[in-house]
């Protein structure tokens, strides 16, 4: 986007649309692997929080869902390669609302080329009274959301 021309107010408007466009490039449906485990995740943005998204994951061949809530900080990139803007993730996760039972660390990637977006993090028990147990997690996303589904519950 070119922003040279524009006023400072204009441009401000523009940065902020730009903002808009790539928190909804983050909600949608992701599949892959935690660990060696096929799992979806849903993410939706929160209505409180710009960066904040909350949703939930199965694992799939489980009845189990977990809840996740999850910060992707969207006003600095990581790096820039072309057309692959990088971004810092992390997330936490509960079966009860309450209780932290998981934590995700890593990033959120966007092929602007490809249309494609990832989580790369990796996942640790947070209740581990050991040594940290990790595990990778690399998702895709399948679907993106709508602005009318992202409104509500995904």
């Amino acid at each position: 986007m070119m922003l040279a021309g524009l006023s400072g107010a204009a441009r401000r408007l523009a940065a902020q649309s730009a903002m808009v466009d790539i928190r909804q490039e983050v909600a949608g449906v992701y599949r892959g692997k935690l660990g060696d485990n096929l799992i979806q995740l849903y993410l939706q943005p929160k209505q409180d929080a710009a960066d904040s998204y909350q949703g939930h994951y199965f694992r799939f061949g489980t009845g189990v869902t977990v809840q996740i809530v999850a910060e992707v900080e969207l006003d600095s990139v990581l790096s820039q390669q072309v057309n692959t803007p990088v971004f810092e993730f992390w997330a936490e996760e509960s079966i009860d609302g309450v209780t932290v039972i998981g934590e995700w660390q890593g990033r959120w990637v966007r092929s602007t080329s490809q249309q494609a977006a990832q989580i790369l993090a990796q996942w640790q028990d947070a209740q581990a009274t050991g040594p940290a147990i990790k595990q990778p997690v690399v998702l895709t996303r399948v679907n993106r959301a709508s602005r009318s589904a992202s409104a509500g519950r995904i």
